[in-house]
């Protein structure tokens, strides 16, 4: 009975920390996340008997690391932009045809060709 209780108490509060969470917005949330990360970081930092970190260097640990995150994103998603062009996009071939996309790579010097030189040969003869 009394382990009911307690796996009943439990719940509850797990219950209470999934409506806690779906109440927090987006910036919040990765913060919450990262603070949690880093706090069991510390713990086992803790157990194996290794220097851990003041509340307040976990706190300007999550800030710096969501930062450094987002400014890894930003540049990727730049990237991605300048790199698609939005006009170009793939159409169906009419029936009947044949469509091929051909990709080459070149090493220098001769020997390194030896392969996709032959296979380019049998192809296209």
């Amino acid at each position: 009975m009394q382990m009911r209780i307690l796996l009943m108490h439990y719940f509850s509060v797990f219950i209470r920390w999934l409506f806690l969470l779906s109440e927090l917005d987006k910036s919040s949330f990765e913060t919450l996340a990262v603070v949690l990360w880093q706090l069991w970081n510390e713990r086992n930092h803790a157990k194996h008997g290794l220097q851990c970190l003041s509340p307040s260097e976990v706190r300007e640990f999550a800030g710096r690391y969501i930062f450094e995150f987002q400014e890894a994103f930003r540049r990727i998603e730049i990237f991605e932009v300048l790199r698609v062009d939005k006009q170009a996009h793939w159409k169906l071939h009419a029936p009947g045809k044949l469509k091929l996309n051909v990709g080459s790579c070149c090493f220098v010097g001769r020997d390194n060709n030896k392969v996709a030189h032959s296979l380019a040969k049998a192809f296209f003869s």
